[in-house]
């Protein structure tokens, strides 16, 4: 029961993580242009809710098979956070840019964690039942990260 209660992350990330860079306009269209270039290489291309559907079927069985879906989806998220570590990063962005990473990160334990079933049945079901708060932090951290970036851009 205790273990299906923790929901602390396993690695967060902090400032110290990051590579900062000018928080000039120079600075902020280069930020721009690779964050493009990262979402352009690691965009997904399959649907995690689909994935749970599927490994859920009717609720009296699940097929675990269907968990293999979540290698390619796990890769990306490993190479999208490890590409967004390595970016300049302009301070004035550095907050929203580090929350969108742990963000991200937060969906991909639970997605390597759901992968578990077989083997630690409690910590998969911890993580499908921490996943639709995890997603909704990531995708808010993703409309942040982009509301601000425009407003950066725009002055």
């Amino acid at each position: 029961t205790e273990r299906i209660q923790q929901s602390t992350p396993e690695k967060v990330y902090t400032f110290a993580d990051l590579k900062m860079s000018a928080d000039s306009g120079v600075g902020i269209k280069n930020y721009s242009d690779a964050l493009n270039n990262i979402f352009r290489e690691y965009s997904l291309q399959y649907s995690i809710v689909e994935i749970f559907e599927r490994f859920l079927g009717d609720g009296n069985t699940v097929d675990v098979a269907v968990l293999a879906d979540l290698d390619p989806i796990i890769k990306q998220f490993d190479g999208k956070i490890a590409a967004l570590l390595k970016i300049g990063v302009p301070k004035s962005l550095a907050t929203t840019h580090l929350n969108f990473i742990n963000a991200m990160q937060r969906v991909l334990e639970n997605l390597k964690a759901i992968k578990l079933y077989e083997t630690d049945t409690i910590a998969a079901l911890s993580a499908i039942t921490q996943y639709p708060e995890n997603s909704a932090g990531l995708e808010a951290a993703s409309i942040n990260l982009a509301t601000m970036l425009s407003e950066k851009l725009e002055n």
